[in-house]
């Protein structure tokens, strides 16, 4: 698995430096609510960031290619009831997290505001782990792997700078828990976020 996400990564890069005229980059942002799914607890919100560079390739007037290498701050936060009694419990997870993107652009060239669809894959190497303030790292998997799809929109703010901001769903598809005796459930990664990057770019189109 890590090697098809570094033969994806070199793609992306490889292709941005043949054609750089068609490249966009900058910063990225993205803040929402994060959840670990456990079918015993009742989920609640838990406030989550993500912070980090994006890059994006397109030499097509509708679709493209992306990348994000971001820190996000994941986990979830759950009530449980035992005994008829509730109990609350915080997981804070911390990733390196690289979304890749495939980019369908609506409207064409030269729109102020150009509407776009993407979905892809999620690759993230776990950094931080704590459990109601405890340090939990050894409990959980280093790799997590999800898909996420999102819709949003690309505005021109001046030449060749856009302001891209999109609202995205990430469901993870492993297990970011390691099975035991005492927890024997897949436990999954998932997050809903609204993401803004501002990108300079190499071209005027």
């Amino acid at each position: 698995m890590r090697k098809i996400l570094l033969l994806a990564v070199i793609f992306i890069v490889a292709n941005a430096c043949v054609s750089a005229q068609y490249v966009t980059f900058g910063r990225a942002f993205s803040f929402g609510h994060a959840y670990i799914t456990d079918k015993n607890s009742q989920q609640q919100f838990l406030f989550s960031l993500t912070g980090g560079l994006s890059i994006t390739y397109a030499d097509n007037e509708h679709y493209g290619y992306a990348a994000d290498i971001v820190y996000s701050t994941e986990g979830g936060k759950s009530k449980y009831n035992i005994g008829g009694a509730d109990f609350n419990s915080k997981t804070k997870l911390s990733y390196l997290r690289l979304p890749l993107k495939y980019i369908i652009f609506l409207g064409e060239y030269g729109d102020p505001i150009r509407p776009k669809i993407m979905f892809g894959p999620s690759f993230a190497f776990l950094v931080l782990a704590d459990t109601d303030k405890e340090n939990t790292i050894d409990n959980f998997n280093r790799f997590d792997m999800g898909l996420h799809i999102g819709f949003g929109a690309n505005k021109i703010i001046c030449d060749r700078i856009w302001l891209n901001t999109d609202i995205t769903y990430t469901q993870g598809i492993i297990d970011i828990t390691k099975n035991t005796n005492l927890n024997n459930e897949i436990n999954l990664n998932g997050n809903i976020r609204l993401n803004i990057s501002l990108l300079l770019g190499t071209n005027r189109k």
